[in-house]
């Protein structure tokens, strides 16, 4: 089983790490991860980093 508990709040040590930016090799790939990014912050209809509430899904 894998832990994923960067705040520390289980004392267990860390086992496994991931690194994003590893599978990266051209400028493309870092332009479109980056893109996932930016695309929320500057969209001044998308203000909410974590997209719209649950509520407004429905119709």
């Amino acid at each position: 089983m894998w832990l994923f508990d960067p705040q520390s709040i289980t004392y267990q040590p860390q086992r496994w790490w991931w690194n994003p930016l590893r599978a990266l090799t051209t400028v493309e790939d870092a332009h479109r991860l980056a893109g996932h990014f930016v695309l929320t912050v500057e969209d001044p209809g998308k203000r909410d980093l974590w997209g719209p509430p649950p509520g407004t899904w429905r119709r």
